[in-house]
């Protein structure tokens, strides 16, 4: 994949960062580093992707080989074993085991899709957004909730009303039993939640073949014709909440793109797959041996993303959510603090 000098300027970053760490307390030597990653090609039909089981391959060992993770703290889940009550144990799971000042990872490759919020048990969100490409309406004008689509993301097992995707709200509440444990927790999310479909997109063969959108369309996850043949039902208990939790300022989250974009699966010239905003990550931890800070790492990536996406056609913007973190944004990335 040829990019441009796409780093250039971060060996500065590196030298910075190296003369700025401190050497680890011994409390936090004590501590561990937990990391689970979550990749899914093989979703039924026509929504296969190809990148997203190398992206959590590539995360983990990335992890083990630079941040010192002990492998056996780490869990892949891949394709079939990414069911949505296969996410929820391995999440719980951390939530029990990890206690506090240790820190907590979770990646996440593979497609996103949009629930109402109106039909959630926590309404929450305030945003409104839509998904119409070729005149065609994927997700009409309406405040939603970004959901992540396990394998089985259309079966109705889990006996909620948005079956069997996970929403950010479920998310959240695991989250927040950790952190406030004093549990530290990154959360990656390389996947779509809303965006424009299909004709934006092109082939430019010098640098990716097929590039493919990581969004689900609704209707596509409740085995509907169009969005406006699913009827949504409302779950028996609704809370209306007008402030999130502040989660101990102990979680950052870092995505793939704005809610009102998408995140796109590439592969590249050798013939393997890739998330492109998982690509210049794992790029920039390469190029810098992981002595930047998540700020400045995300700067770098943002540029880089968004800049090839643009190529492809596209407008992908990754974002760095600070709203639950009250540290220093650019200590250095996967670490304790």
């Amino acid at each position: 994949m040829k990019t441009k000098n796409i780093f250039s300027v971060i060996a500065m970053f590196a030298v910075v960062m190296a003369l700025g760490v401190a050497s680890v307390s011994a409390q936090a030597a004590k501590n561990n580093k937990y990391g689970l990653f979550i990749g899914i090609n093989d979703y039924p039909g026509d929504s296969k992707l190809l990148g997203c089981v190398s992206d959590a391959k590539n995360y983990q060992k990335t992890m083990v080989m630079t941040f010192g993770f002990n492998e056996a703290n780490t869990t892949l889940l891949l394709d079939q074993q990414a069911t949505r009550q296969g996410i929820i144990n391995q999440l719980l799971r951390l939530q029990m085991l990890a206690k506090s000042g240790d820190f907590v990872l979770i990646t996440y490759s593979g497609h996103g899709t949009l629930f109402p919020d109106a039909y959630s048990e926590e309404l929450d969100e305030t945003k409104k957004i839509q998904v119409v490409a070729e005149g065609v309406t994927y997700a009409p004008l309406d405040i939603y909730d970004s959901a992540i689509c396990p394998i089985d993301s259309d079966a109705k097992t889990s006996g909620k009303t948005w079956g069997n995707l996970i929403l950010d709200d479920e998310l959240n509440a695991i989250f927040t039993k950790m952190t406030i444990k004093g549990v530290n927790v990154v959360f990656i999310s390389d996947s779509c939640h809303s965006g424009t479909i299909g004709r934006e997109i092109k082939d430019n063969s010098k640098m990716f073949d097929s590039p493919k959108l990581k969004f689900m369309p609704p209707a596509r996850a409740f085995k509907a014709e169009r969005y406006s043949d699913i009827r949504f039902t409302k779950p028996k208990k609704q809370t209306r909440v007008t402030k999130k939790q502040t989660q101990s300022g102990r979680l950052l989250v870092m995505s793939g793109a704005q809610d009102d974009q998408f995140s796109l699966d590439v592969t590249l010239t050798d013939g393997s797959g890739t998330g492109l905003f998982t690509y210049f990550v794992l790029e920039t931890i390469r190029v810098t041996n992981g002595k930047v800070g998540y700020k400045d790492m995300m700067t770098l990536v943002q540029a880089e993303v968004l800049k090839n996406s643009i190529d492809l056609g596209g407008n992908q913007n990754p974002q760095l959510d600070l709203r639950f973190f009250t540290g220093n944004p650019n200590i250095q990335i996967f670490g304790f603090r």
